[in-house]
């Protein structure tokens, strides 16, 4: 299963992707209150949404995970972080027993530590290698995915 936030369409590009690639069924996650259309405001809703720890509320309530063995999970890096609308997603299901291969997409930063923040609130799965897309790489998306997903074993 294919796991992702997007705002900007580049996550979701890839998520489509890695979904047509694995044959894996695709989810975006979506938030109840939508966010700033503009780049610069949104940047500054979400720091704030993190210096506050809040969590946006998620459309989607009912996402059965339950089949599912491995979860590729898809969110851009907001202030070196994971999006908050994932955050809400990690908190309202338990992903133990999981693979999780976490993919994001980025201005620069990488994946700023992401898989070990993904750990912390996901102890009991397994958090495979990461691949990240920045913007220098997005042009090279499907062959970055291609060698990702060689790498993990699709």
């Amino acid at each position: 299963m294919v796991i992702y936030y997007s705002r900007s369409g580049n996550t979701k590009q890839i998520a489509d992707y890695i979904g047509e690639k694995t044959g894996a069924d695709v989810i975006r996650l979506e938030t109840v209150k939508t966010y700033p259309s503009d780049y610069n405001e949104m940047l500054d809703y979400a720091q704030e949404e993190q210096r506050n720890g809040e969590k946006p509320e998620l459309k989607n309530k009912n996402i059965n995970i339950e089949d599912y063995d491995t979860i590729f999970l898809g969110y851009p890096i907001w202030w070196g972080e994971i999006a908050t609308p994932v955050y809400t997603f990690l908190d309202e299901y338990n992903l133990s027993g999981k693979k999780i291969a976490p993919f994001v997409t980025s201005g620069s930063s990488g994946l700023s530590g992401t898989r070990s923040d993904i750990k912390k609130e996901e102890p009991n799965a397994e958090i495979l290698d990461a691949m990240s897309i920045t913007s220098s790489t997005l042009n090279n998306y499907k062959s970055l995915t291609d060698n990702w997903l060689s790498k993990l074993g699709f």
